[in-house]
């Protein structure tokens, strides 16, 4: 995590040089399935969320 915001974390000092990690998230809870994907869009910076669906 970052000091300056200690609520998103901030990527590896090397991860510009990879391909992000594509990520699919299927649950039957909406909401979270919902805040989850969320929560990985907004803060995870080294996943790609290409798919969230329910089950």
């Amino acid at each position: 995590m970052s000091s300056a915001d200690p609520g998103t974390a901030s990527p590896r000092p090397d991860s510009h040089d990879r391909a992000p990690i594509r990520l699919a998230i299927l649950d039957d809870h909406e909401v979270l399935l919902d805040s989850l994907g969320s929560w990985i869009t907004a803060n995870a910076l080294d996943f790609s969320l290409v798919l969230r669906a329910q089950t």
